[in-house]
């Protein structure tokens, strides 16, 4: 199997209150340090996402002259000639119109089957169309599996699982389609160094400070395979 050599990423999270805090309870009644490490984890998944779809592989160096590397994500990797950057012509959603896009899909995946990360531009476009159409149906395996909603569209003899990400939407891809196979090996694994996925480090304030301070760090990477089938769709002349 054709691999992408990959950097990991380092990430740093500080998490910390005055010990005053402790006495007032919050609105919530809630203590302030688990609302803090509440909004840093969704802060941590958020940012993981992030990388995983849209990362960029590199080696920079800081203001100091030291070296930091980032983690290349899924949309780097998918070539960018016209057989994997696919615009799509028409000016409208339809059955017929989507049929356009069957047989390049099935090209490049002929299990029939493939994984569609977009954002909510195209998510309510679908809708609007195929809403009551057997063309696009809640597939509740996949849905269980994400933990969000996830449907199926039906394009000929392809099939495509589309998952939402506000990431997508947020950094201006909404309107496309990440199409990735994801059932012949293991395309895309996310990866990290022994003794580095996420590690809590307690009591971190330093001496004679009345602060309570702890941390999160984790080495993340992904690993990235056959770059070859998978592909981008640009709606955006239709959405």
């Amino acid at each position: 199997p054709r691999c992408d050599v990959n950097f990991t990423q380092l990430y740093k999270y500080a998490v910390s209150r005055t010990k005053e805090s402790k006495i007032p309870k919050t609105i919530l009644n809630k203590d302030a340090m688990d609302i803090n490490r509440w909004l840093t984890l969704i802060l941590i998944n958020y940012q993981k996402e992030r990388t995983y779809l849209l990362g960029r592989k590199g080696m920079e160096r800081d203001a100091q002259g030291r070296e930091f590397y980032t983690c290349g994500g899924v949309r780097e990797f998918i070539p960018e000639d016209s057989d994997h950057y696919i615009v799509f012509p028409h000016a409208s959603l339809s059955y017929s119109n989507l049929l356009y896009l069957a047989s390049p899909l099935y090209n490049l995946c002929n299990s029939g089957k493939m994984t569609a990360i977009t954002g909510t531009s195209t998510d309510i476009a679908l809708r609007k169309v195929f809403a009551d159409s057997p063309i696009l149906r809640i597939n509740k395996e996949e849905s269980n599996g994400f933990q969000i909603e996830v449907k199926t569209l039906k394009i000929g003899e392809m099939e495509l699982d589309l998952v939402v990400s506000q990431v997508m939407e947020e950094m201006g891809y909404g309107k496309e389609l990440m199409c990735l196979d994801m059932n012949n090996g293991n395309s895309f694994e996310p990866v990290t160094h022994k003794g580095w996925d996420y590690i809590v480090e307690k009591d971190l304030a330093d001496k004679g400070i009345n602060q309570e301070k702890e941390g999160v760090q984790g080495m993340i990477g992904l690993r990235r395979r056959r770059s070859q089938h998978h592909c981008i769709i640009n709606l955006e002349k239709a959405i």
